[in-house]
């Protein structure tokens, strides 16, 4: 816990805007363990509200406008409830705003960018009693798991891992500068539960597919560490998760071969989809051409599709507007 921890969890806020970015996470061999902030953004405003107001959120404008709680089990004020359960004070009355860009349930980290940035404007309002480390192991216990959260909190690549203490699960993170590239996706218009992603998931696999893996994601991070991408399609390809979630989602593997066509470096599934994506070293314009490429792929498959061009973040969440009043 930070050192600059306000009298009674209060700081002298009232309203915090911040921008939290989406994320990928997997890349192909990395499961649950790297994750990668993209520069497609939501906002989230979070105020506190008079006394007598119940928690809730004003407005929701974007992805899911119709579709999320906009009452107290919105996820965003979930995890603000949570920050301030954590310093053990009862919340103030919570009304948050959100401009969602992040499709939902599509493998970008939308429920990581909701958790990030409901912790991260609770903590700004409280007078920031914790520090990042403190966030993001808060993060991750709501999430799961922090392949997600983590780089929505501190931005470019991240390799996490869980380590066992006596004090229980400590979080395991180192952050790289983000790699130079353009990100083709296919964002297919149907979701795909990651729950559901994950149960075709087997729970043992044989001593071959481990050790491709790890031989893979171990040039993954050299690959994306160094901007060096020559083996950069072998690298992602994966055969722990993509081979089994590819059984119940058949754009899976034809549009990656779709991306690889079309002069991509390397391609996969966006976490566990349905968003599939494409890496593509440095040209944005080269990056529209696989996209279009992926989306024909998916619809081909029966799947229709959007194409959208992002690019690696370096910076996480962040903070962009605060007020008194």
């Amino acid at each position: 816990m930070s050192s600059s921890a306000s009298v009674n969890g209060v700081g002298n806020e009232q309203a915090v805007t911040l921008e939290v970015p989406a994320t990928t996470s997997n890349l192909g061999p990395g499961f649950d363990t790297l994750g990668l902030a993209l520069d497609l953004c939501n906002e989230v405003t979070l105020r506190i509200g008079r006394i007598g107001d119940a928690s809730g959120i004003d407005r929701i404008s974007g992805e899911g406008q119709d579709a999320l709680a906009t009452d107290e089990s919105n996820l965003v004020l979930r995890a603000a409830t949570t920050l301030y359960q954590k310093l053990g004070q009862s919340p103030p009355p919570l009304r948050a705003s959100l401009r969602n860009r992040i499709p939902l349930a599509r493998g970008l980290g939308s429920s990581g960018t909701a958790v990030i940035g409901g912790l991260l404007a609770a903590n700004t309002l409280a007078g920031e009693p914790y520090d990042s480390a403190d966030l993001l192991a808060i993060a991750t216990d709501l999430e799961g798991h922090p392949d997600n959260v983590a780089p929505a909190l501190l931005g470019g690549l991240v390799i996490s891992a869980l380590a066992e203490s006596r004090d229980g699960p400590r979080i395991l993170t180192h952050r790289l500068d983000p790699p130079p590239a353009a990100i083709a996706l296919c964002i297919p218009d149907q979701p795909l539960a990651t729950e559901a992603a994950r149960q075709v998931i087997p729970r043992r696999v044989s001593l071959n597919t481990a050790v491709h893996n790890l031989g893979r994601v171990a040039l993954l991070v050299a690959a994306l560490a160094t901007g060096d991408y020559t083996h950069l399609r072998e690298a992602m390809d994966d055969r722990l998760h993509q081979p089994p979630r590819a059984s119940v989602f058949p754009p899976l593997e034809p549009v990656i071969a779709a991306a690889l066509a079309a002069g991509a470096a390397g391609s996969c599934l966006s976490g566990a989809g349905s968003t599939l994506l494409a890496l593509v070293p440095e040209s944005t314009h080269a990056a529209h051409t696989v996209a279009a490429a992926m989306v024909q792929a998916s619809a081909a498959a029966g799947y229709p599709a959007q194409p959208a061009v992002v690019h690696p973040r370096e910076q996480g969440a962040v903070v962009i507007e605060k007020s008194s009043v």
